[in-house]
């Protein structure tokens, strides 16, 4: 568990260096959740006493936080692990249920769908943005040939525009190779 906290620690950092001056925000997700869960239910007075935030040292970090269940907003898009959906389409019904732009990150799949809203015509999407783990960590709890099929290494980069519209971009990464805004990024 300590090699785990300090592995993600680490991961952060790297995440806020690279990310220069722009906020950082970390949003938990349902692997966050199980830690909690345990706390509760097998050492309850440590409960209250220990938070995500604190285990991972995410002020010290400079990373706002958002808990499970819950979303960030940046403009108008919704940032979240997941409002319930998992599997191929959840980027779909997360959008149908969040009636707005939404990403999600709870399956670990790399997908977008944009439409428009019927009455306002705005353009909106929902967006699952891959993950930056590796594939032995998920070989715990998902079949090997459903990992190697589906569990694409990335992440996204949105542009609001001035009226809070996002344009959501997936960036995968292919070996060890990136490609950002034209620029081919290793690392």
């Amino acid at each position: 568990f300590t090699h785990e906290i300090r592995s993600v620690r680490k991961l952060l950092q790297k995440v806020k260096t690279a990310a220069g001056d722009a906020r950082c925000h970390f949003i938990s997700g349902n692997h966050e959740v199980r830690l909690v869960k345990y706390l509760k239910d097998r050492a309850p007075e440590l409960f209250e006493l220990i938070s995500i935030p604190q285990i991972l040292g995410l002020s010290d970090l400079g990373y706002t936080y958002t808990p499970y269940g819950d979303y960030l907003t940046i403009g108008n898009l919704a940032l979240t692990h997941d409002i319930g959906h998992s599997g191929m389409s959840a980027h779909r019904q997360s959008l149908n249920k969040a009636g707005m732009s939404i990403v999600i990150g709870h399956t670990h799949r790399m997908a977008s769908v944009t439409e428009k809203q019927l009455m306002t015509q705005e353009v909106i999407s929902g967006t699952m943005c891959g993950w930056l783990g590796s594939e032995e960590l998920m070989l715990e709890y998902m079949p090997k040939a459903s990992v190697r099929r589906y569990a694409v290494q990335g992440f996204a980069v949105a542009y609001i525009l001035p009226d809070g519209t996002p344009d959501v971009r997936n960036i995968p990464i292919l070996g060890e190779l990136c490609i950002i805004e034209g620029e081919v990024v290793k690392g």
